[in-house]
């Protein structure tokens, strides 16, 4: 009857201890799949990052989103004499300046065909009203009173007006003949250097008086695409 029982517990132990043992089993194959970012890191260790999960940059969201450039705008800058200046290039495009006295020449787009006189109907090279922009190498007094030598205090009043671009207070004067001419734009530059622009301007009568239809804008709004350019004129000192 003992042996019996003995024989009975010895088969019960063995059982508990094989399901024991397949649990224990089935906990440690079970810990072992789970993926990495899901295991808590021991306290006090140092867990290396696995390689096959890679972190993310950090994404600044005030950062602004770069911008492309503004291919409609056309700028210029005089670093030795600190004036800068920019441009709508629907209006304007920028072109060098064959003799190099000019520091920045940008003619009107549009063309402008015309006829040369004395050559009857035969076309000539296209024609563009321009802005010149000059560094004179004198003050702008010493400008000023050089004008009036030359063409008298009295004449210049007449064809002279007060002008503020860039916070700077110049002239402008305007001479021409029979609706072609110049404008010329006098602002002080530093004390020994002045800026002058000068806008040439052709009148559609002109070539309407060669036989041509004129296909460029009028005189008053030639003056207003020029005004637009000279708005944006802004000097460091």
């Amino acid at each position: 009857m003992n042996s019996k029982v003995n024989g009975t517990l010895v088969l019960i132990i063995v059982v508990l201890c094989i399901a024991v043992g397949a649990m224990g089993v089935y906990i440690i194959m079970n810990r072992c799949s789970l993926a990495p970012a899901a295991l808590e890191p021991v306290a006090g260790s140092n867990p290396t990052p696995s390689a096959a999960l890679p972190v993310e940059p950090a994404v600044n969201i005030n950062e602004p989103t770069p911008q492309p450039a503004d291919e409609t705008v056309g700028t210029y800058t005089d670093s030795t004499y600190g004036w800068s200046v920019s441009w709508d290039t629907t209006f304007f495009k920028q072109v060098p300046d064959p003799y190099n006295q000019s520091s920045l020449i940008i003619t009107h787009t549009i063309p402008v065909p015309y006829y040369t006189e004395g050559m009857g109907q035969m076309m000539s090279d296209t024609k563009n009203p321009a802005l010149f922009f000059t560094v004179l190498p004198v003050g702008y007094q010493d400008t000023i009173s050089s004008l009036e030598a030359q063409y008298s205090p009295k004449f210049m009043a007449n064809v002279s007006s007060s002008i503020t671009y860039g916070g700077r207070q110049g002239i402008k004067t305007e001479m021409g003949f029979e609706g072609m001419g110049n404008v010329d734009y006098y602002l002080p530059l530093t004390a020994d250097r002045t800026l002058r622009v000068r806008r040439n301007y052709i009148d559609g009568s002109v070539l309407l008086g060669y036989g041509q239809e004129p296909t460029f804008m009028t005189l008053d709004e030639q003056a207003q695409v020029t005004d637009a350019v000279l708005q944006t004129l802004s000097f460091e000192n």
